[in-house]
């Protein structure tokens, strides 16, 4: 550097000094004042620390909003703050001095016109206590900050005693000012891990990040929910592939997975489930004592309408004579809503309380097997509503006595299988009098992957109730505030429109997600709804 150059810049950097110095006030811990301050006009306070010492303060804004520089003793900035909070509210700083000397706090005005400032300069932090605070920062949950302390103290070992500390109590659900509640999710992951997910409901974003803790193989991430909320959820996690090394570098070098949670027992539709202290209790759904059990025969149909062999089962509860009439009640997807321990809906077992409760009369169920083809039976598909109405159930009054009012037999389903109900009532209102839609997906229309928003409401379910001439239905409907806008608005406008109409209809909404756990206990809401002795 020129010896001129390198003279003008010592020059400038002692004025710096200078100027810091001769309108610097040397103050303490402690210190507070109260300044009116307009734009254009700057204060600077000194504060002596030494090596290693943190000092924080705040200058707190009242009209006008300010910005906080911070310098060390040679006059170089280290810190800049200004909050986005406008001109009401904290400028909170921290010095952590590297070297003893005098550091300068400076407080400007960004706005124009006049205000208050209140500036005060609080008592030294420990080095123990600044980190505290750093962790508290970057982990805001409680969960997670009392993991954290307890690996800074004992290490990577310290998740083993944490897990058997809260052993029953995972995820970890902590309280919020408001009504809702924290829910923290921990797992311990392989080396090889890449990044890990939460997939659950939508206030949960159905797929939610998780965050690696430290170093560490555990990963966390925390979401709120209602105090009321029932869900299942799973893991998705993305490893490295095991010979990764040998791989073409063209082929993908990870590989995604879900897992379970080890640390949650508790399981609902094959996923773990999680029931918060306010969700309601499952009291149709379970088999309940001295309760006699109904019959399920698998039966099929070879359908001329569809060219194919149909697969169902028929219950029939105990007691009945098979003389007197009961209703009828057709129920989509019959894998899920079948008999057997693994029913992820034990449609017998609801079916055998509420009948036994004297909630509904004798009742027949026929559970009708996707069989792999929902996504084209269920969406609207002409064909398969002609084989319920003109195959199905005429076999079912052939061989089982059926009442003859239409308003006894109720076709179901959720999801898909909830818009096929509806579709199924407005196609042949004389057969299926009753529907019970839990979950409808009526965001659905034709080629909706491709179709135009236009198109989707010219052809969508919900329009062809709205240009039909009011049909004699009785209808329920179901959904969950938790299953994500397009569920919770699509469902609405339907209900909107049947009101419209004049339909009896039932709506209910729960804090419920997009899954079986719920439809399995709102099932029997439905047909007592529908069927129920009080009608």
């Amino acid at each position: 550097m020129p010896r001129a150059l390198a003279l003008g810049a010592s020059l400038l950097l002692a004025s710096m000094l200078s100027s810091l110095a001769s309108t610097s006030e040397l103050v303490g811990t402690g210190f507070r004042k109260t300044l009116t301050m307009k734009s254009g006009e700057s204060v600077r306070y000194q504060i002596h620390l030494e090596a290693g010492e943190i000092v924080q303060g705040a200058a707190d804004q009242d009209g006008i909003d300010v910005v906080v520089n911070t310098y060390d003793p040679s006059g170089a900035k280290i810190g800049s703050v200004d909050s986005p909070n406008g001109t009401k509210g904290p400028e909170p700083f921290t010095i952590r001095a590297k070297t003893a000397g005098d550091y300068t706090v400076e407080i400007k005005p960004l706005d124009a016109g006049y205000g208050k400032v209140t500036v005060h300069i609080d008592a030294l932090v420990s080095k123990e206590a600044y980190a505290d605070q750093l962790f508290a920062k970057a982990y805001p949950a409680a969960p997670v900050a009392e993991l954290v302390k307890a690996m800074r103290t004992n290490g990577p070992s310290a998740f083993d005693v944490f897990a058997a500390k809260y052993k029953g109590h995972f995820p970890i659900i902590t309280p919020r000012k408001d009504d809702d509640k924290d829910i923290t999710f921990f797992f311990k992951a392989s080396p090889k891990t890449i990044s890990m997910s939460l997939q659950g409901p939508a206030f949960a974003n159905f797929e939610t990040p998780m965050q690696r803790l430290a170093s560490t193989d555990i990963w966390y991430v925390t979401v709120t929910a209602p105090k009321d909320a029932q869900f299942v959820y799973l893991f998705q996690q993305e490893s490295s592939s095991p010979d990764v090394a040998d791989q073409d570098p063209l082929l993908p070098q990870t590989e995604k997975h879900p897992a379970l949670d080890p640390l949650n027992p508790v399981f609902g539709a094959g996923r773990n489930l999680l029931k918060l202290p306010g969700a309601p209790p499952e009291t149709y759904s379970t088999k309940l004592k001295d309760v006699p059990q109904g019959k399920v025969v698998k039966e099929s149909l070879s359908s001329k309408i569809l060219k194919e062999n149909r697969a169902f089962s028929v219950y029939t509860p105990s007691g009945w004579n098979g003389t007197t009439p009961a209703n009828l009640v057709l129920v989509f997807d019959g894998e899920a809503y079948g008999a057997g321990n693994g029913a992820l809906v034990p449609t017998p077992t609801i079916l055998d309380n509420l009948i036994a409760k004297k909630k509904i009369g004798p009742t027949v169920v026929i559970l009708v097997n996707n069989m792999g083809l929902r996504n084209r039976d269920l969406t609207c598909y002409q064909p398969f509503a002609d084989f319920l109405a003109k195959e199905l159930v005429p076999w079912v009054k052939k061989h089982y006595a059926i009442s003859g009012d239409p308003h006894r037999t109720v076709v179901a389903g959720s999801s898909f299988g909830g818009i096929c109900s509806a579709y199924a009532g407005l196609k042949y209102p004389n057969v299926f009098g009753s529907v019970l839609s839990q979950s409808g997906s009526y965001w659905f229309y034709p080629n909706w992957a491709t179709a135009t928003l236009a198109n989707s409401q010219e052809q969508s379910l919900i329009k062809s109730y709205f240009d039909s001439k009011r049909l004699p239905l009785n209808i329920y409907m179901e959904v969950g505030i938790l299953e994500g806008d397009s569920m919770v608005q699509s469902n609405r406008r339907m209900r909107d429109i049947l009101r419209l109409k004049g339909y009896p209809i039932t709506y209910r909404e729960y804090t419920d997600a997009h899954d079986y756990q719920t439809w399995r206990e709102s099932l029997a809401d439905g047909l007592i709804a529908l069927l129920g002795k009080k009608r």
